[in-house]
């Protein structure tokens, strides 16, 4: 099973360099499984997937590259930053992206009874997946969240989402 090779040194010798930001070079089946090995621990992991926003948005906020970089799992996402690791004789092995990968996370979380929390994205779309995934998935355990739109979100927004995913426990969340 894939779940003995999605370790700690399969993923330090599946790494690649951006620049400062440190990437792992997975296929998607592999993220798949190191993620479900992630969420199947009681740590919490954080795992990313840099596009090419990302990577603009690391000059202008300190600390993000940083907390990029300290992520369980970096994958690739966004076809322009495949091209860059491209342009300096860097293959990877295929893009992740979060969209590409929900519905098999979706599933395991299912199978496994795991609770799955969506916060943000544009107003509705958090009731909406939930909804659908409560008709693909019985009994799923599913919450969302979409906070008023902010370019910063004050002290108390920022008090209302913590007390929201605390109350509800997830496994996995996934921020849009």
């Amino acid at each position: 099973m894939m779940k003995n090779m999605i370790d700690k040194d399969f993923l330090k010798q599946s790494r690649a360099q951006l620049g400062s930001l440190t990437i792992h070079n997975l296929s998607q089946k592999e993220a798949i499984q190191g993620i479900i090995n992630l969420a199947d621990e009681k740590n919490v992991h954080v795992v990313v997937t840099p596009n090419l926003d990302h990577l603009a948005l690391f000059s202008h906020y300190e600390g993000l590259l940083s907390y990029y970089n300290q992520a369980s799992l970096c994958l690739v996402d966004g076809w322009p930053v495949q091209l860059f690791l491209k342009m300096m004789g860097i293959t990877i092995k295929e893009r992740v992206t979060g969209s590409g990968i929900i519905q098999e996370l979706c599933q395991h979380a299912y199978q496994a009874g795991q609770k799955m929390f969506f916060l943000g994205g544009p107003t509705g779309v958090g009731d909406l997946l939930s909804y659908k995934l409560k008709t693909d998935y019985p009994n799923i355990e599913v919450a969302s969240y979409t906070p008023p739109f902010s370019a910063e979100f004050s002290k108390s927004d920022n008090q209302e989402i913590i007390r929201r995913i605390n109350d509800f426990k997830p496994n996995l969340l996934f921020l849009a």
